[in-house]
């Protein structure tokens, strides 16, 4: 597998042939799993989506229980225009009760990207899953085909009159009342007592598009001006608390045809960091904090690129020049000494 990647175009145009450059030694430790799911990834990423498949599905005669690899194969399907072949891929992975839960809802949560929009891909996924027998799973791909028409509400609406007891339809529906732009229904639907803030699995299904629940609640907390309950929120996550984070100075990325899901994540994650940091930064302002708003504008500073850097930079001195006019305004208290002196 290794040497077939090196022997792609889009590899090879990549690859160092300079004489002159000193090259690492030559490390073969990778497993043939290791090598095939490596293979598999960079293919995909450089859009040879026949040599992803390929790939794929020899990881898979190795390793059949690997149900990743088995979303990953619908995606690239789905990415080669064989979405018929992905929708049934997903909806044994949806329908197959030995398979984990948060495994299932993924497989439910991107049947969208493989539909590519077409009916009659929908039509057949959603029968597919009927026969499964699972009303919960049911309910979610049948508010999923509203969805992806960009019914938001309607969706939403589906989900609810279900009135089915679980995590996961209870964040869906928040995510599409967000998604409608009703902030302060999705609030309430996400606050409902299923889940809560602290609870990392109850958005894990959902991570290829959506932030975990703490970060959906700082958001929402924000944009609804309630900027004192966004701050003690995001107070207890270490990566919003206005400290610059190592590794992420970087966010510009060459163009790629097909991330992976947990690549896709980790990517969405460090875009949505920044814009929970700036309305933090706001939130604190609003309350008159201008040295945490600073803290938290200057965290922002190390992922951002040329004017929106510059941007960010000027706001932080502009915040410190505002938190030092409040402290002189304050001026030095008052204090007595015990013989009675005031002084200043």
């Amino acid at each position: 597998a290794a040497a077939e990647l090196a022997a792609l175009p889009a590899v090879k145009a990549r690859a160092v042939e300079a004489n002159w450059i000193e090259k690492p030694a030559v490390n073969n430790q990778l497993s043939v799993q290791n090598s095939l799911r490596l293979a598999a990834e960079t293919t995909a990423e450089f859009g040879e989506f026949a040599a992803a498949i390929d790939y794929r599905q020899r990881l898979l005669e190795l390793t059949p229980g690997d149900n990743d690899c088995r979303l990953e194969l619908a995606r690239v399907l789905a990415a080669s225009k064989r979405e018929t072949e992905a929708a049934k891929l997903l909806a044994s992975l949806i329908t197959d009760r030995k398979v984990s839960r948060q495994m299932r809802w993924t497989a439910a949560w991107i049947t969208p990207e493989v539909s590519g929009k077409r009916q009659e891909i929908w039509k057949s996924l959603v029968s597919q899953v009927q026969a499964g027998k699972d009303r919960e799973m049911i309910v979610a791909v049948e508010a999923l085909v509203v969805f992806d028409r960009g019914q938001f509400a309607e969706a939403a609406s589906l989900v609810g009159k279900a009135n089915i007891p679980s995590v996961q339809l209870q964040m869906l529906r928040a995510v599409m009342l967000k998604r409608a732009g009703q902030e302060r229904e999705a609030l309430n639907e996400f606050l409902a007592p299923l889940a809560t803030a602290s609870d990392s699995s109850a958005l894990a299904a959902f991570a290829f598009g959506e932030d975990e629940l703490r970060w959906q609640l700082v958001r929402l907390f924000a944009r609804l001006n309630q900027p004192r309950a966004a701050l003690k929120l995001a107070g207890a996550d270490e990566r919003l608390r206005g400290v610059v984070a190592a590794g992420v100075e970087d966010l510009k990325l060459q163009p790629l045809r097909l991330l992976t899901l947990q690549a896709c994540a980790t990517q969405r994650q460090r875009q949505s960091r920044l814009e929970l940091l700036a309305l933090l930064s706001l939130s604190a302002e609003r309350i008159g904090e201008f040295d945490k708003a600073a803290d938290f504008e200057l965290a922002r500073v190390a992922g951002l690129n040329g004017e929106e850097r510059g941007k960010a930079e000027a706001r932080v001195e502009q915040l410190k020049a505002r938190q030092k006019e409040k402290v002189n305004k304050r001026g030095v208290p008052m204090t007595v000494t015990d013989a009675l002196v005031a002084a200043r």
